[in-house]
């Protein structure tokens, strides 16, 4: 069997298996790639065919291109999950993937950004305008809640609790959900772009969503990551501020205000700890930068 013909069962076991949309698009994209790769070969792409050697060739020739390690070690993943599932469903003997081993990724620190330069970021959109007022609200929610990009696409009406100062996230990572705090100046923005320039915008097809684009249907991420980019610009900002890196500062600026690491992995949406001690050297990085300017001796 071609892995053409894979294409659509293995995007239904991964819906099924609670992965969210953007996910299963990247393992699109890998696979995709992969097949291409395969089809140099003589092999085609049958998948009672394909050998270690030959993930362990796709995975090379990806390092030869360019693609970052965490890239690669992302791909390997997703032909794990593919072969495994393969042999789950016997539509091949052995997996080609399952004794190759993941090389360890090595954590990239979050770039620090300082309260001064987020609110320089904040004060960029034409809050006259609908869409600036849209974006005024979008990073006022992302930065305050600390959310995904997607999450913040994905918000709707009915998860926003005003009087208690929740936002209920029904699109995590891995479909998970969470109920966390937003702040006051975030919640004052978001009622004032829902009640005014949200309905500027409005149309019948994304009635319920919070976020809309100038048709009124769900605004993309690559939009808003344009718009950031421009925003951050204008504001004479670093060109890597991106809507993530509000993410990140939404925690890295929770933890220098003494905030316990277990509140910001809850706040944040991690699975496990790991993923929030990265925080802890952003913030040695930030006292680094204090201590070398401040300090008589630095």
């Amino acid at each position: 069997m071609h892995i053409n013909d894979l294409e659509k069962p293995f995007d239904l076991y991964l819906q099924a298996a609670g992965f969210a949309e953007n996910s299963r698009a990247s393992y699109g994209r890998s696979m995709a790639k992969f097949q291409k790769y395969m089809e140099l070969s003589d092999r085609r792409g049958e998948v009672e065919q394909i050998r270690k050697e030959d993930v362990i060739g796709f995975l090379a020739y990806c390092e030869d291109i360019g693609e970052k390690r965490s890239s690669v070690i992302l791909r390997l993943l997703i032909l794990k999950k593919f072969f495994a599932w393969l042999k789950e469903e016997k539509m091949i003997a052995e997996d080609p993937a399952a004794a190759i081993p993941v090389p360890k990724e090595e954590k990239q620190i979050p770039r620090y950004v300082s309260v001064v330069q987020i609110e320089a970021l904040l004060n960029q959109p034409d809050t006259t305008t609908p869409s600036g007022l849209r974006d005024r609200a979008l990073l006022e929610v992302i930065y305050s809640v600390g959310l995904r990009i997607t999450e913040a696409l994905s918000l709707e009406l009915g998860d926003i609790d005003y009087e208690g100062g929740f936002v209920y996230i029904r699109n995590g990572k891995g479909g998970k959900t969470r109920n966390v705090p937003i702040g006051n100046a975030a919640l004052q923005w978001l009622q004032r772009y829902i009640l005014d320039g949200r309905r500027k915008l409005l149309s019948c097809s994304c009635a319920q969503l919070v976020f809309l684009n100038s048709s009124g249907d769900q605004l993309s991420r690559q939009s808003a990551a344009t718009a950031v980019r421009a925003y951050a610009q204008s504001a004479g900002l670093p060109s890597f501020l991106t809507p993530h890196l509000l993410r990140h500062a939404c925690a890295s600026h929770m933890l220098a205000g003494g905030a316990k690491l277990p509140y910001i992995q809850e706040q944040l949406g991690h699975s496990c700890m790991e993923s929030t001690r990265v925080y802890l050297a952003v913030r040695s990085e930030d006292l680094k930068s204090v201590h070398s300017s401040t300090h008589p001796k630095g």
